[in-house]
């Protein structure tokens, strides 16, 4: 059923996900790969394929390669909060999350407005235990672009764990949620905030 579902719709990652986790669960990893590759080929751009092709990779120990899906589907979607998680756990795996952050500081040398590198960087700071760090880069974006989700939202936990301003905080996490309605840790952050205040 998978396959014929991949064969009717053949750029959706999701019966490539099925398919995949069929291959995990035959042992069979090369398997997993090639489906990724392939749907790659077809949806080179799809935020989709990109963050199931960097969990596959990150499953079968090729972390450059999940690294770099995951940098092309915050390149694709700057908005989505999944991939900016993926790439924290994955440095957070690895040990790198000073280089990754000198990394992404170069990114912002070169392009002082970049959301996706400063929001990158708080993340970073936050899985690096320096939430005052992060809060001035979440800061930043929001002073680039006001509406940004990823940065609203992370701003507004850290607003409601430290004490802040719990309002601000909430008009954060709204804003975070009227933008990525769907996204279940926005709702945790709503839902902590009203709880907080």
């Amino acid at each position: 059923a998978l396959t014929r579902a991949s064969e009717l719709a053949p750029a959706e990652a999701e019966p490539v996900a099925g398919l995949v986790a069929l291959d995990f669960i035959a042992k069979n990893p090369e398997a997993a790969e090639q489906r990724i590759e392939a749907l790659l080929a077809r949806a080179p751009n799809d935020h989709n394929a990109l963050l199931l092709g960097a969990r596959v990779y990150a499953s079968t120990g090729k972390p450059d390669t999940a690294e770099a899906l995951l940098k092309r589907a915050i390149e694709a979607d700057p908005a989505g909060l999944e991939p900016y998680s993926m790439l924290g756990q994955l440095y957070t795996a690895q040990r790198k999350l000073d280089a990754a952050r000198g990394t992404f500081e170069e990114i912002v040398k070169r392009k002082p407005d970049s959301i996706s590198a400063h929001t990158v960087i708080g993340v970073i700071h936050e899985a690096q235990g320096n939430r005052a760090e992060a809060r001035k880069r979440y800061e930043r974006v929001l002073q680039i672009d006001n509406s940004a989700p990823v940065a609203a939202n992370n701003l507004a936990y850290i607003y409601a764990e430290e004490g802040g301003n719990l309002d601000v905080a909430l008009q954060l996490a709204q804003a975070a949620k009227q933008r990525l309605p769907d996204v279940p840790e926005i709702s945790d952050t709503v839902g902590w905030v009203y709880y907080k205040k």
